[in-house]
Formats: structure tokens, C-alpha cells, sequence
């Protein structure tokens, strides 16, 4: 999806104003021209994709046959510490 931002954003504030301007009047539409205008949106997207591996990783783990529940709690550390470590200091990380 990141990839293809700049087509997405083009389709919904050029192409769907000039072809199909009756699709602007749908609250669908609305709500996905309001959310384009957030300056944030690419980067909270950005960060989705990027830490999509990472939960991937944790229920891998937990979907094997063999009882993790000893794991689990050190295991949700990590996941939390590292999702934390992308968006705070390593300072505030160790309070």
C-alpha cells in the first residue's frame, strides 16, 4: 500500500472529483478524503507495515502445537519494547 500512496491519494483527490463526482457526496468518501488530509496518515501507515513482521513473529510462535504459556510474558515484553523502541528514546524506554 505504501508503494502505491502516491496512486491512492491521486485516485481519491483527482480522479473520482473528476469522473465519478457523485461518489463525493457518500460518507465513505468523506471519511477517506478527511483522513487523507491528515498529514500523519502515510507515516501511521508506514508504521503498521513496518511492525506487521513483528506480530507475525509473535503468533507464529504461539500458534505452535507445543504449550509456550511459560514464554509468553517475556515474549510480550519484547514485542512492547521493541514497538516502543520505534517511537521513544531509549531513556524513556528504561523507565
Amino acid at each position: 500500500m505504501i508503494e502505491k500512496w502516491p496512486a491512492i491519494v491521486e485516485y481519491f483527490t483527482v480522479f473520482i472529483v473528476k469522473r465519478n463526482a457523485s461518489l463525493m457526496r457518500s460518507n465513505a468518501y468523506k471519511d477517506i478524503a478527511k483522513l487523507l488530509k491528515q498529514s500523519t496518515l502515510k507515516a501511521e501507515f508506514q508504521f503498521i507495515v513496518d511492525s506487521f513482521i513483528l506480530f507475525t513473529r509473535f503468533t507464529l510462535k504461539f500458534q505452535l502445537e507445543e504449550p509456550l504459556v511459560h514464554e509468553i510474558l517475556m515474549e510480550l515484553e519484547l514485542l512492547v519494547r521493541t514497538l516502543a523502541g520505534r517511537i521513544l528514546k531509549l531513556k524513556q524506554l528504561r523507565n
